[in-house]
């Protein structure tokens, strides 16, 4: 497999089990422009104040009352626990509505961190890639000119895609052109609403919950999960990876199928519960963010050097995981960060008004409410880091009720 970085970024997650020095530093979905969050009432009977509500799972509640909880959670960016509320609501037209946008909102899937650079969507549904011009032309970047109504992005490592209004992908094309088919066999789905690529391998989900998965190297175990993957009921997301498979269900379970069948990752989040959110890259742990604002990590797949300490994190809305790295978004638009800090990505103590981050092995990018960015850390010497205090006009999505 050739690639500008794919000799490098192998090199990096070989060299996991090596290095040490690792810390922790503190710190309308369906319109084009940002819009201030809207004012909501409610008229429910000896409800408290919106800033002190959280999810309740008494019955004494109706279905009407925990929607009008939900939304005033919203209104104060409680969004964990908004979704914890509202994935309770079953056969509810505006309760299914406000979770896709919430669930969107907190992917983060409008930008994405491309190592040595960023991609983004700006109001008008096109993309913006922001990157060392050599690296911009050996990747042909310029290819995204044409790409209209995008929603999401995801960085496959040789080739960038990406999904639109429609359910349709579109990818540039691979770098490696013996990988051309996989951008080609992209191109063939339709009805998506969630797609997470990297290299020869994918996973998709379908506006069905149908998931459509693929993996060169492990296509033969794959194939041997195909039933297990095909029983997942009320998938709300999914993430591939180079030997495993992770679902989000609604009920706030995390399923998962690892090729390789000697992983302990398997009994690690069977134990999870209440999940809203999962991240992970193709490699290394995943990472849950709870209901009620809290992560948990699994451990097995941790690498000495890059341990990841979440335990203090709290009123955590997002979170976004490269191979090495994990980052937080509070309810207050500050930004937690933990795991590798060798290129100063975790330096993001004095990030403010953030709704949305993204990780990487060499940067970390957080897109702000007025719809600029700001990034941390550095790329490897010979390629420079990207300049992004000119970018603006970069779609930042809010709920419409």
């Amino acid at each position: 497999m050739s690639g500008f970085y794919k000799t490098k970024y192998i090199l990096l997650i070989t060299t996991i089990c090596l290095l040490s020095g690792c810390h922790t530093v503190s710190q309308n979905t369906g319109g084009s422009t940002k819009s201030p969050m809207p004012e909501v009432t409610t008229d429910i009977v000896d409800v408290k104040p919106a800033e002190t509500i959280y999810p309740t799972y008494d019955k004494e509640y109706t279905d009407e009352e925990k929607l009008k909880k939900a939304i005033s959670l919203i209104q104060y960016k409680k969004y964990p626990q908004a979704i914890g509320l509202l994935s309770q609501l079953k056969d509810n037209e505006k309760a299914t509505d406000l979770l896709e946008q919430l669930r969107y909102i907190i992917s983060g899937a409008y930008i994405a961190n491309l190592n040595a650079g960023v991609a983004a969507i700006d109001n008008e549904g096109k993309v913006k890639i922001i990157i060392d011009d050599n690296v911009y032309k050996y990747y042909r970047y310029d290819e995204v000119s044409g790409w209209t109504n995008i929603k999401q992005l995801s960085f496959a490592q040789d080739r960038l895609d990406a999904l639109d209004k429609n359910g349709v992908i579109h990818s540039t094309n691979d770098t490696d052109s013996s990988y051309q088919y996989v951008a080609d066999q992209l191109k063939s789905y339709t009805n998506l609403v969630i797609i997470s690529t990297s290299f020869d391998n994918y996973a998709l989900l379908s506006r069905t919950s149908n998931i459509f998965s693929y993996s060169e190297k492990s296509s033969e175990a794959l194939n041997a999960f195909q039933d297990e993957i095909s029983s997942w009921k009320d998938v709300v997301d999914v993430v591939s990876g180079q030997i495993r498979i992770v679902a989000l269900k609604r009920d706030g379970k995390v399923s998962v199928v690892d090729f390789s069948k000697d992983s302990h990752i398997y009994d690690e989040v069977a134990d999870w519960n209440d999940i809203i959110a999962i991240s992970a890259d193709t490699v290394g742990s995943i990472a849950g963010l709870k209901s009620d604002g809290t992560v948990v990590m699994s451990k097995s797949e941790v690498a000495p050097p890059f341990l990841y300490k979440v335990s203090g994190w709290n009123d955590i809305i997002a979170i976004s995981k490269s191979s090495t790295t994990l980052l937080g978004l509070k309810r207050d638009g500050t930004v937690v960060a933990t795991g590798d800090n060798r290129q100063m990505q975790l330096e993001v103590s004095d990030w403010t008004d953030i709704v949305a981050v993204a990780a990487g092995n060499w940067i970390s990018i957080g897109l702000k409410s007025d719809g600029t960015l700001v990034l941390a850390g550095k790329t490897e010497e010979g390629v420079t880091t990207p300049n992004v205090s000119g970018v603006n006009n970069l779609y930042v999505p809010t709920i419409s009720y």
